[in-house]
């Protein structure tokens, strides 16, 4: 019985985590296809608000269930493919996490600029994405670019 509970929190774990992914990716597209940088800002905020209650949880509760799994089971964590999924659960949550960061700051940054009613356009989003990024890989908390607000 405990095995079927843990393999269900585990199977609805990994379903989660791909429907969110797959939907908040699809959402942010259609988003920024509008070209409105004030739904694409919309849009952001609440895609942040999603992998927190969503992603987040699931990226959490996976490998516990899937330890809890393995220890009921009887089976190594060397185990090969065991292993290889660590691997690359580890890989991808070490490309997930920056996302967040520059989804959260993005948020920030352009809020105050949605209030003051200035429109930009999406080239000047695609900027401040880069701003962000190559502010961040320098440790620099980044700011609004001024052309930005």
């Amino acid at each position: 019985m405990l095995e079927e509970l843990l393999l269900l929190a585990h199977v609805i774990g990994a379903t989660v985590l791909f429907g969110t992914g797959a939907g908040i990716a699809f959402f942010m597209t259609m988003a920024h296809r509008t070209r409105d940088p004030v739904l694409i800002a919309h849009v952001a905020a609440t895609v942040v608000i999603a992998d927190t209650i969503f992603t987040a949880t699931a990226a959490i509760f996976q490998p516990v269930t899937g330890y809890l799994l393995a220890r009921l089971i009887g089976w190594p964590l060397t185990e090969g493919w065991i292993s290889l999924s660590l691997l690359l659960y580890v890989f991808t949550g070490l490309f997930w996490l920056p996302v967040v960061w520059i989804q959260i700051r993005l948020v920030r940054l352009r809020l105050p600029c949605l209030f003051r009613g200035r429109r930009h356009s999406v080239a000047d989003a695609d900027q401040a994405i880069d701003h962000t990024i190559l502010a961040s890989a320098r440790g620099l908390a980044p700011k609004a670019p001024p052309w930005l607000c």
